[in-house]
């Protein structure tokens, strides 16, 4: 009993105990899809950098428009935690709305920083110069990410599918921590786990319950 208990305190910390109404999904739709677009776009980054050539990761042109799309897309997958703040009243999903604004938005900088950093008119091969702001990204977005993860802790109550909230939270923190660690090999596995964790999570926030059903349940 105590330990129902304990949970309960778990699922509920950070939430505003107000009701508020939002007309329509739209927001977790967009979101969501965004979640399942980021993972597709996380999925060629992992293959870059699995694939055994790694002057492949350095094209100029190509991990330039690649990284511009991953940042529309966590841009736009930001609307889904905004979704969470005004429909179930979480202040933590608000953090997480306005701080994946930001980080998402200088990844893109550091993207382009590494791309005027680049000597070569394709490849770069001064790679420390070059990795510079690119690291710097990664730990941008792994902290996005650990962000998304408490959110997705704090869900279960909300959502149809609680276990998998659970599930998508723990990959998506533990995904972002290794972002965080700034070596390669943990950048490797860290995109490769967010990947999993990206679709699981966007599955978990298509599947909201309409802000009808949120207020009945704040």
């Amino acid at each position: 009993m105590r330990g129902a208990e304990v949970l309960a305190g778990v699922t509920t910390m950070g939430l505003d105990e107000r009701p508020r109404v939002v007309r329509g999904r739209q927001l977790f739709s967009v979101g969501a899809g965004a979640h399942f677009l980021a993972a597709a776009l996380i999925a060629a980054y992992v293959f870059l950098i699995l694939s055994g050539v790694p002057s492949l990761v350095f094209i100029r042109h190509g991990g330039l428009a690649l990284s511009v799309a991953l940042s529309g897309a966590l841009l736009l997958h930001t609307l889904a935690y905004l979704g969470c703040w005004r429909t179930f009243g979480m202040k933590i999903a608000g953090v997480a709305f306005v701080f994946g604004l930001i980080a998402a938005s200088l990844f893109l900088a550091t993207a382009v920083w590494a791309y005027e950093l680049c000597e070569a008119p394709y490849y770069c091969y001064g790679w420390l110069t070059f990795a510079s702001p690119i690291i710097i990204g990664f730990v941008l977005l792994g902290v996005i990410f650990v962000l998304d993860g408490v959110v997705l802790l704090l869900m279960p109550r909300f959502v149809p599918t609680p276990g998998y909230s659970v599930e998508a939270a723990v990959l998506l923190i533990f995904g972002g921590s290794l972002l965080m660690c700034v070596l390669v090999a943990g950048i490797g596995i860290g995109l490769s786990v967010l990947l999993a964790a990206l679709i699981v999570a966007g599955d978990v926030l298509a599947k909201a319950p309409r802000a009808s059903v949120a207020v009945g349940r704040a």
